[in-house]
């Protein structure tokens, strides 16, 4: 112990901390390069997004290119043709999903209403009501007109932000598919000469795997949306009338691209639906979307996500969630791609190493 003691300040004392200028220099750039992203961060996240398009078109754009058609009219075939297939798809099935969730949205504070009867909801509902009413104050002509511009100022910027980076993402994905090849060894490139063969390694594999991605989540919200519509409408045959049928349908759809917690928020919406035509219905909607769910995780996501993601959930909803508070919605989106580029990123670097 009298040993470990003095020899103490002699340990203390050969311990230095050198912060050299570079060092200095090195801090400030890195808190430079942090500070610019967060300030540009949707046109990077606008730009992953044309990416992860692009990767999932390129084997289209592969494939037309083997049957002799040009690059760049195999590009604008193979965009034209995917915007004109939404553009069908919205037409046949989604315009009139909408205009039924534009009714549900505004017979939704009746059926919140609802549930104000159960004593355990109704200081809440009277709490919300008391908020909107402090919020929102339609009592008065000017507190209407300012209620009135209010909505349709933020709607009107949101839309233009919306379609401004819709059109971002869509010019970045052209450009990209159309000197696919160049990115990749430009990006490459960058890179040491003895480090290069690694991170060609890497790009071809994060290539493969969010192409994989995107077709698997497409796949799985189609399926999704479409075993929930069918199930909904056999509930209604043979046991009771579901209120918003298609837009119960549409909403687990689309949710489905946020894993674990889209689902869950989908079918608490359409248990809450259900309850207000009948405790039956409810509880049908109930077991109809434990059955999804099952199927989903037991059939759908292994045979069509495994190979491509392959996370446990509890890292999927730890990825969610911090990609929700650091980029918001769009990050939430993208948390699931990005933590699979990172996850590559490390199991290469960790086999280098070992």
């Amino acid at each position: 112990m009298s040993k470990a003691k003095t020899n103490n300040p002699k340990s203390l004392e050969n311990l230095s901390f050198v912060i050299t200028t570079r060092t200095i220099l090195l801090g400030i750039l890195l808190i430079a390069v942090i500070w610019l992203i967060l300030k540009i961060k949707l046109i990077i996240l606008s730009l992953f997004v044309a990416v992860i398009l692009a990767l999932a078109l390129e084997p289209i754009v592969e494939w037309m290119m083997k049957k002799r058609v040009p690059k760049v009219p195999s590009v604008i075939i193979t965009v034209l043709g995917v915007l004109t297939l939404l553009v069908i798809f919205s037409i046949i099935a989604v315009v009139p999903m909408f205009k039924e969730t534009g009714k549900l949205l505004r017979d939704f504070p009746g059926i919140i209403e609802q549930y104000a009867m159960v004593p355990e909801y109704n200081s809440f509902i009277t709490d919300l009501n008391t908020e909107i009413d402090q919020n929102l104050n339609f009592n008065t002509a000017e507190g209407g007109f300012k209620v009135l511009f209010g909505t349709l100022s933020n709607i009107s910027s949101g839309a233009l932000a919306i379609f401004g980076t819709v059109i971002s993402i869509l010019f970045f994905t052209v450009y990209i598919l159309l000197d696919f090849n160049n990115f990749r060894e430009l990006f490459i490139n960058l890179f040491p000469p003895e480090n290069r063969s690694t991170v060609k390694k890497i790009v071809l594999e994060v290539e493969s795997k969010l192409g994989m991605w995107l077709r698997g989540q497409v796949i799985l919200m189609l399926a999704v949306g479409l075993i929930t519509y069918i199930g909904l409408y056999i509930i209604e045959i043979f046991i009771g009338d579901v209120a918003y049928l298609e837009s119960i349908a549409l909403i687990a759809g689309i949710l489905e691209i946020v894993p674990i917690i889209g689902p869950i928020v989908a079918s608490v919406f359409a248990v809450l639906i259900g309850f207000t035509s009948s405790p039956v219905v409810g509880i049908s909607i109930l077991i109809l979307f434990i059955i999804i769910q099952q199927a989903e995780n037991s059939i759908l996501v292994p045979k069509v996500m495994e190979r491509a993601v392959g996370f446990r959930p509890i890292v999927t909803m730890v990825a969610i969630l911090a990609g929700g508070n650091l980029f918001g919605v769009m990050g939430a989106l993208l948390a699931v791609p990005i933590s699979l580029i990172i996850t590559i990123i490390f199991q290469h670097i960790y086999s280098s190493q070992s």
